[in-house]
């Protein structure tokens, strides 16, 4: 038994330091040589896309079409089933966390928590489960099922890398079946709540800018108000100056009351014309007094729009109104690359001819099949590459950058427009960002003059969070993501293995261990990606960022203890006996 627990504790540290050893290549990619780095920041984004569309979509296709048989399509129920627990569970643990960990501000707080909800998907697995199946305590045990199933059928002799390559083709073709759970579940649930707390703070934003108009207006009244009455104090004859001067105290809290009856009429003029933007007809009606009304306009009124009553909402548009939103995720969910490669494998393996002639060594498809297996090779190493090459600081690759011309080719990246709809992209990137040059030259002047009269804000609103903020964020977001979501799944599998229920008797063993291995990864980078797309939420962009770097490299311990736990509940013995057939 001992025996058994070195060799788990072993293949659990193995394959995450692996995983690890690669990922930093590719963030020392980005930074070095410095004045030439191998891998610029700008392009990360862009390699990004080229490997999932190119090599993670060969890699889903060749694996689900290899492993997947007719007979075996009704054990992956549970990893669809069972994503969606680890997702809900991830969201009340963060939630439940909050209290303790107090978190003000309101959109960093909406921000992890999608974050935390959301692990990364594909890019780290593919990578750490081959690199178990590598171990024959690993492969021997997973893979036994299907040893006695083509003993008994084809009366053949598995070898040891026969075992090994199904407990691979398995494994990752249980990832991709998770990875549908998980993408129906962020496109229905997690990105419209990034796109509302973006939306808040860009009425915040709203706000802030009206304050500064108004500031603005405040101080010009103010100022030519000043010199208007300045100017004839100075031609007056010396008794009306002694008159002036006596009469100072009076005058002076004239002006002031002047000044702040004109400083709430400014504002308030602003809040008018501000108002005005969101809905012009309701502020008409509503402002119009009932003797001044254009008889027009009081014949063609309704009743119920000058007592500012809503209008009746028929039952139908309030159904259609909250389907709406799982309408448009399982519409960008089935369109999206990764789940039309995930149909056509799962028909492919459902063809046993088709199967054959692509993938065995005399079909006549196999030219066809083999290039996409050597294109789903690439995708594990790449993809872990390219996540730890986009955790970089941007700040640090600015600094480096002397080039003037360099400068303001990296400032005009910064205004992205999506190329394509968010579901059909890398999941842990999100959309092709392409810049709009043109529309940057055209507009700069309206930038600027944006930036000009709302600097005084955003100077504020720039401050870096203090140091016991950003320290409860740590806290908080790494407790609930890497330690108590992953507890309470593992806690979930043991109270239903353990129990008298047979829900998971037809389980996979397999199957459970991809549960808590995805369970216990760090959040998912399309969080940051999606936060800096939105020019109000840029900070909340900052603070994620920073939060995440520390995660990941603390993540190198934490899948470790986790993957040794997985392993030792669900993997069986030499009798076939789990941990809790063995108590």
């Amino acid at each position: 038994m001992s025996d058994a627990i070195a060799s788990v504790i072993v293949a659990s540290a193995q394959s995450v330091a692996k995983v690890f050893v690669i990922g930093s290549i590719g963030y020392g990619a980005v930074k070095f040589p410095r004045n030439a780095p191998l891998l610029p920041r700008s392009s990360v984004g862009t390699v990004a896309r080229f490997t999932f569309h190119t090599f993670t979509l060969s890699l889903i296709y060749s694996t689900i079409a290899v492993a997947v048989r007719p007979s075996s399509l009704g054990n992956y129920w549970f990893l669809i089933v069972g994503g969606w627990v680890v997702l809900g569970t991830s969201y009340l643990v963060a939630t439940i966390l909050r209290y303790f960990f107090p978190i003000n501000n309101k959109q960093d707080f909406v921000a992890l928590r999608v974050a935390t909800t959301f692990p990364n998907i594909v890019a780290l697995p593919i990578l750490i489960f081959p690199s178990l199946c590598e171990f024959p305590v690993v492969y021997e045990g997973y893979a036994s099922d299907y040893a006695n199933m083509t003993e008994e059928t084809d009366g053949e002799n598995i070898t040891s890398a026969t075992l090994r390559q199904e407990c691979v083709a398995q494994s990752n073709t249980m990832i991709f079946c998770y990875f549908f759970a998980w993408s129906l579940a962020f496109w229905s649930f997690g990105y419209p709540q990034l796109m509302q707390a973006a939306k808040e703070n860009r009425q915040n934003h709203q706000v802030d800018d009206m304050q500064v108009t108004a500031h603005d207006e405040v101080s010009r009244r103010t100022s030519s108000s000043s010199k208007e009455d300045s100017s004839p104090v100075e031609t007056k004859g010396q008794d009306e100056e002694h008159f002036f001067d006596t009469e100072s105290p009076n005058a002076n809290h004239s002006d002031t009351s002047q000044q702040a009856k004109e400083q709430t009429g400014i504002i308030d003029e602003v809040d008018e014309r501000n108002s005005s933007h969101v809905d012009q007809s309701e502020t008409i009606v509503s402002t119009v007094s009932p003797s001044t009304k254009p008889r027009a306009l009081e014949s063609s009124t309704p009743e119920r729009a000058i007592t500012n009553e809503p209008l009746p909402v028929s039952w139908w548009t309030r159904i259609w109104l909250v389907l709406h939103p799982f309408w448009q995720a399982i519409k960008q969910t089935t369109t999206s690359p990764g789940f039309i490669a995930m149909v056509l494998a799962f028909v492919t393996a459902c063809i046993p001819p088709l199967q054959r002639a692509l993938f065995e060594p005399a079909g006549p498809l196999r030219f066809i099949g083999s290039a996409v297996e050597a294109l789903g090779t690439a995708s594990s190493p790449i993809s872990t590459m390219v996540v730890a090459a986009s955790l970089v600081p941007p700040q640090q690759i600015a600094e480096d950058n002397t080039d003037p011309d360099h400068r303001v080719d990296n400032d005009q990246n910064d205004g992205p427009t999506f190329d394509e709809r968010p579901g059909m992209t890398d999941p842990n990137f999100g959309p092709y960002q392409r810049p709009t040059r043109r529309h940057r030259r055209s507009s700069r002047f309206q930038d600027f003059r944006r930036e000009l009269r709302s600097s005084s804000i955003r100077i504020l609103n720039a401050v870096p969070r203090s140091t016991p903020e950003m320290r409860r964020l740590h806290i908080w977001f790494s407790l609930s993501r890497l330690i108590l979501a992953p507890a309470v799944v593992v806690g979930l599998i043991l109270a239903f293995d353990c129990s008298s229920s047979t829900i998971l008797n037809s389980v996979p063993n397999l199957a459970k261990l991809v549960i808590i291995v995805n369970a216990s990864l760090p959040g998912a980078l399309i969080i940051v990606v999606l936060l800096k797309a939105k020019e109000e939420c840029a900070e909340t962009a900052a603070a994620v960022s920073k939060v995440y770097l520390p995660s990941y490299l603390l993540s190198i311990f934490t899948i470790a203890g986790w993957c040794a736990v997985g392993l030792w509940i669900t993997l069986p013995d030499k009798e076939g006996r789990t941990f809790c057939q063995q108590m």
